[in-house]
């Protein structure tokens, strides 16, 4: 039986409504910040999927790729949460915001399941991801 990644666990697969997203945006693709968990996760996901990050020294995410998202579904928080909270707005308007409570809750949740991790930048790992598959 494989471990195959498909899913972030429950814990990080929060329910948000539907937005409206652009192919080839990005806008909110930047530099991120991730536990210890979702680095894993991504890591793994993208061993499994043949995905290699890009070595570009820019502000965007070297996880967009080909105008999109090339580990969606296992993406950290914070860009679940991008266009959902009144803090992180879609520069093009499409905001789907969720009450603050149901914020509060769901950053309660991850504070407690990545207690005691180390938070990293998603670009910094990226590096170490790259190295590691073009050795």
């Amino acid at each position: 039986m494989s471990n195959s990644i498909k899913r972030p666990p429950k814990w990080l697969n929060i329910k948000l409504p539907q937005m409206r997203c652009d192919e080839h945006c990005g806008a909110c693709c930047g530099p991120v910040i991730c536990s210890e968990t979702e680095i894993d996760l991504i890591e793994r996901y993208c061993v499994e999927n043949g995905i290699v990050p890009q070595n570009e020294k820019t502000w965007t995410c070297p996880y967009y790729q080909k105008g999109r998202c090339a580990i969606y579904p296992v993406r950290p928080l914070l860009c679940r949460l991008f266009g959902h909270v009144d803090r992180m707005v879609c520069p093009r308007g499409y905001n789907r915001n969720i009450s603050q409570e149901k914020e509060e809750r769901i950053m309660s949740r991850y504070a407690k399941k990545t207690e005691g991790q180390r938070l990293m930048p998603l670009s910094e790992k990226a590096e170490k991801i790259l190295d590691f598959l073009v050795e």
